[in-house]
């Protein structure tokens, strides 16, 4: 094939991501969020809409996931998207744990109530304090 063909195949920028539409995905943020979902839409910003997302959150080699349904993302926030290797998912699943587990793994055990905002709570524990937090 020649160049000027293979061309006329390439897409680029968020063009690509056509081939990741109903596959499960990692997505990197800037604040140094990792969430998984499946990638059911996206836009030409690279705007993405996960549905069945959770933030999975790491320590050590241990992780849980908080649940967050349908998530949707600014393109502007990502900083690594991929496709997850599904027999790696289910080699890792043994290092699952419940968040309260991380929280004790790192030493801020946390007895948040039960209700919606349970994971919320929790994850406020694990997370360190922003360092802009107040400055408004």
């Amino acid at each position: 094939a020649t160049r000027a063909h293979m061309a006329a195949f390439h897409l680029s920028g968020s063009a690509s991501l056509v081939e990741e539409v109903d596959k499960r995905l990692l997505v990197v943020l800037r604040d140094g969020r990792s969430i998984v979902g499946t990638l059911r839409s996206f836009d030409q910003f690279a705007n993405v809409v996960l549905e069945d997302s959770a933030e999975r959150v790491f320590v050590g080699p241990s992780y849980s996931e908080v649940p967050l349904g349908l998530f949707v993302v600014r393109g502007e926030n990502v900083v690594l998207l991929g496709e997850l290797d599904e027999a790696r998912e289910q080699a890792a699943a043994a290092r699952r744990v419940q968040l309260e587990e991380l929280l004790v793994q790192v030493g801020r055990p946390c007895a948040a109530p039960a209700g919606p905002c349970r994971e919320a709570a929790l994850l406020r524990a694990l997370r360190p304090a922003s360092p802009f937090q107040g400055d408004e």
